[in-house]
């Protein structure tokens, strides 16, 4: 985990790891402070507080992953050590803390929705995620895109707009088993029935729709 804590840690001119030197022993043999302190190794800190959520080396740990989100080993490095870190908390008697432990869930699940977008990006060419509350394919906000084919319709934006259907139409079709993908799918069955009306409209450019004719008529 050291590899990837050294682009976060704060070294003075000596190249020392500030805070360190006054640690005279480890964090395991003591009970929990008021910042719930974990520091498994040098240059290694954990810290958690209500309002500031948690933090590794004085930086949040939210801000870290959606700065860092294509960043495998980052990612993967950081889900571990925050598994150590809850271990370490529940080992110290704090399995009810009912905030920390909502805080490690919840970004546990940032992590891991990240690496099953660059997976998808990988292997599929699809990366979906939520962003501010709404569903983001392949960095498009989709509920933007159908505003602006309302606003502008054309025969060009329409088949744009089948597109991101069909994109819809694959998450609703592979769903996954967690908090973080449930939301996507919740938003996707939305977004698809949202695009599927926007479908049923036909711009004033778009081609000529040729039309059976009953010969018997």
């Amino acid at each position: 985990m050291i590899n990837y804590i050294n682009k976060f840690r704060k070294i003075d001119r000596r190249g020392r790891i500030r805070g360190d030197e006054a640690s005279g022993s480890s964090s395991s043999d003591l009970p929990l402070d008021k910042k719930v302190t974990f520091e498994p190794e040098d240059g290694e800190k954990w810290t958690f507080d209500g309002d500031g959520g948690i933090c590794l080396n004085d930086m949040n740990v939210a801000c870290i992953i959606d700065e860092e989100r294509r960043d495998i080993g980052l990612l993967c490095g950081l889900s571990g050590g925050l598994s150590r870190y809850q271990g370490f908390v529940w080992g110290k008697g704090g399995k009810s803390m009912g905030d920390f432990n909502a805080q490690v869930m919840a970004l546990q699940d940032k992590i891991h929705l990240r690496l099953g977008g660059i997976y998808d990006d990988l292997t599929g060419g699809l990366r979906s995620e939520m962003d501010g509350g709404e569903l983001w394919i392949n960095n498009i906000n989709v509920k933007k895109v159908l505003g602006l084919f309302y606003r502008n319709p054309s025969e060009k934006f329409r088949q744009y707009l089948i597109g991101i259907r069909d994109k819809l139409d694959l998450i609703l079709s592979r769903r996954c088993s967690s908090s973080s993908c449930d939301v996507i799918y919740r938003q996707a069955g939305m977004l698809r029935r949202d695009v599927g009306l926007a479908l049923e409209y036909i711009p004033a450019d778009a081609p000529c729709r040729l039309v059976a004719h009953d010969r018997h008529a």
